[in-house]
């Protein structure tokens, strides 16, 4: 089967193409001429070049594929109108080359986020049939492509995946955690629960395939993370058994993110770049659950997480070991010494 993913090069679309490969299929990758290829370049595929908010660009990209997997977009942009132009608008101009050029589609998959539906009330999962309430222009960009593929559902066989906090070997996100918990501190905002859904990357990728391959997924919309959500401070507790560190739990006030993500936003409008810290952010980061519920994947497309916490957080550390984006235990150096 020929397939086109968008955002191949990234940390989720680098494990979706090693995987389609691994089962037989030929990969078209759209990317820009300024993507940093590292995590595919030594692989087999087809390299396209073009751009999802360039229509003329994506003809050539969709032409006799079977599937789309769609994961490009922006989840940090200076302005508002930059995610909806990028990840709203990107979304259509691929859906209308499909329309044009891919005759033989047999799926465009467009890889939301939880950020779509917004948080939880409570430790009750959110489940895809709850009125979404996203809290960041960046989520309200991803419900605005969930309606644009809502809206190709006559014309094309489409289905919305919405993954909540990734994790896995080349994540960057999630590594800002890890390395506090390498420094032997687990940092807590405010001392209630604080409840979230994640999920391994391979389990991500996996969900996708299942959804994609299913046909009772065609039009439907599928949260895809792992059954059992957890509780964030044992999230760090986790990462530092896999580390064989002892860390102190360092509770912070929860109104201390408005002057950081104020400050964060003056440094970066100053170096014109997107912030890592905003004040949208520190809206959802303030919510207490973002918890969803799998129960309609698991029933309709018959797919489940597999990878639990310990396994694939231990996984990841290994990982960032072996490629040094974490800093080793002393104790565990010298044994690697002494064993040269």
């Amino acid at each position: 089967m020929q397939v086109l993913v968008t955002g191949a090069n990234g940390f989720v679309g680098s494990f979706l193409v090693e995987e389609l490969l691994r089962r037989g299929h030929s990969v078209r990758c759209l990317v820009r001429k300024t993507s940093n290829l590292q995590w595919i370049q030594h692989l087999p595929v087809d390299l396209v070049y073009g751009e999802v908010t360039r229509p003329e660009t994506l003809g050539p990209a969709v032409e006799g594929v079977q599937q789309v997997y769609h994961l490009a977009g922006v989840t940090k942009a200076r302005r508002r109108e930059d995610y909806f132009r990028v990840n709203a608008g990107g979304t259509e101009n691929l859906l209308r080359a499909c329309e044009e050029h891919a005759g033989d589609l047999t799926r465009f998959l467009l890889v939301s986020s939880q950020a779509a539906a917004g948080p939880s009330a409570g430790p009750k999962p959110r489940v895809e049939s709850d009125p979404p309430h996203p809290l960041t222009s960046y989520g309200q960009s991803k419900l605005e492509a969930e309606r644009i593929v809502a809206r190709f559902r006559d014309q094309l066989p489409v289905s919305v995946v919405r993954p909540p906090a990734v994790y896995g070997p080349r994540d960057r996100d999630v590594l800002i955690l890890f390395r506090y918990v390498a420094h032997g501190v687990n940092p807590q905002l405010g001392r209630g629960e604080r409840l979230v859904s994640v999920v391994h990357v391979r389990d991500l990728v996996q969900g996708m395939l299942a959804v994609a391959n299913s046909e009772a997924a065609v039009g439907q919309t599928y949260f895809v993370a792992h059954p059992e959500p957890v509780e964030w401070s044992a999230f760090g507790e986790t990462m530092a058994r896999a580390m064989g560190r002892k860390v102190r739990k360092l509770v912070l006030p929860a109104w201390i993110l408005w002057p950081a993500a104020l400050v964060s936003e003056i440094a970066a409008r100053l170096a014109r770049r997107p912030a890592t810290l905003n004040l949208e952010k520190v809206r959802e980061i303030r919510e207490r659950y973002w918890v969803c519920s799998v129960e309609k994947l698991r029933r309709e497309v018959g797919f489940t997480a597999s990878v639990d916490l310990e396994t694939g957080v231990r996984e990841t550390v290994q990982w960032y070991w072996e490629h040094g984006w974490l800093p080793k235990p002393k104790s565990r150096r010298k044994k690697a010494e002494r064993s040269r």
